[in-house]
């Protein structure tokens, strides 16, 4: 059997045509499998035994190989920032790209994992059926990112990095609380999970911008989201939703407190105040 039309080697050009569709100023990507297709023609026209391998591709594999390397430069040069006009490509070209990696999935070397991924979510980017699933994909590393220093933080005393991570801390809050595409997504567990991880960085949001009964308050509301988005999801959530139960109202007694002991000071300031303006206004 002819080493140079393996499936081995039609493998090796699919991850190689993955590994440099990424990058703009590659050369093309397609080529490979234009020379690799040319050959196979070429023995199958001159050796009637070649069927009887096993280990090569079969023809519609190697229409399919040829097709998905030619979208895949097209997609190349669609991110060229040399090109003055760049073509996107169509949505169906997308899902064709998407739905083949899905396929070769289980072909893709590990060091080319990565860029795959980086790939995927790329592509996704531009179908709007996957745009809700990318915004909390997002706001969830945001979170576990900010989350992860705060650990560090705990361990290294860097008032630079602790002053970084409240702004990053301030930054999301206030991203999430704009986002209306966000707020118009519905109950979903990955919906939950940004509730969680939003719900462990609280407080690392800096105290001259939300007091403490301020955190109370947004842990609170961060709880009750949590236990109705559990709810909705239904009963293997159980468990969620009895915790955050319990959280609510433990955050309701703690504002309560807070706020009576708020009054309870400023009673205390007032009184003092109005002895001294007596004393003064006596003297």
């Amino acid at each position: 059997m002819p080493n140079n039309i393996s499936k081995t080697k039609f493998y090796k050009i699919i991850n190689n045509a993955i590994k440099n569709c990424t990058n703009s100023n590659a050369e093309v990507v397609n080529r490979e499998m234009q020379l690799f297709s040319e050959k196979y023609d070429y023995y199958c026209q001159n050796n009637e035994q070649l069927d009887v391998f096993e280990q090569i591709p079969s023809a519609n594999d190697i229409q399919d190989g040829v097709n998905f390397c030619d979208t895949l430069d097209e997609y190349r040069c669609s991110i060229d920032e040399y090109q003055k006009e760049n073509e996107t490509l169509s949505a169906y070209q997308y899902r064709y790209i998407l739905k083949k990696m899905d396929e070769y999935k289980e072909i893709i070397l590990p060091e080319n994992k990565k860029i795959a991924e980086v790939l995927e979510k790329s592509i996704k980017g531009h179908l709007p059926e996957y745009r809700e699933e990318l915004i909390l994909e997002n706001y969830n590393k945001r979170a576990q990112d900010i989350y992860e220093q705060k650990n560090y933080n705990q361990h290294h005393q860097d008032t630079k990095r602790i002053k970084d991570n409240e702004q990053s801390a301030l930054d999301f809050f206030e991203d999430v609380f704009r986002d209306k595409e966000l707020k118009n997504i519905g109950f979903n567990p990955d919906k939950l999970t940004l509730y969680q991880n939003s719900l462990l960085i609280v407080d690392c949001l800096p105290t001259e911008r939300y007091s403490r009964t301020e955190k109370y308050k947004l842990k609170k509301q961060l709880n009750t989201a949590i236990r109705r988005t559990a709810e909705a999801l239904g009963g293997e959530y159980s468990d969620i939703t009895h915790k955050a139960a319990k959280e609510e109202k433990r955050y309701e007694q703690a504002i309560s407190q807070a706020k009576y002991y708020v009054k309870k000071k400023n009673d205390s300031f007032t009184a003092r105040n109005r002895k001294a303006l007596e004393e003064w206004i006596c003297k």
